[in-house]
């Protein structure tokens, strides 16, 4: 088998922040995943179907992130979903808070 083809654990802690954690249930988890490589995308597409409709209803608009969503990996703002992740970084996902007048 060559190398490429095998696949890796991966274990990213997730950290949660705002709204979010009262629709996930707690500020961080654990996600260990078995694959070759997984960009944010693929990770929040997993959390969504992890946590269900209320989570994707704001982390998913048409298929793609939500702009809204704001995600962090080790620190860093992401904001291409198409960015690739190594195994055991740190995924911060938050909500933008959305902005009220009139």
């Amino acid at each position: 088998m060559i190398d490429s083809e095998i696949n890796a654990e991966f274990r990213f802690n997730l950290r949660f922040f705002g709204p979010i954690i009262g629709i996930v249930g707690k500020s961080r988890d654990v996600l260990t995943l078995d694959c070759k490589e997984i960009t944010v995308k693929e990770i929040i597409e997993i959390l969504c179907k992890k946590y269900g409709e209320k989570f994707e209803d704001i982390a998913l608009n048409d298929g793609e992130i939500n702009p809204g969503l704001i995600v962090f990996v080790n620190g860093a703002h992401v904001t291409d979903g198409n960015r690739k992740l190594s195994f055991s970084d740190e995924v911060q996902v938050m909500i933008a808070s959305q902005m009220k007048g009139g």
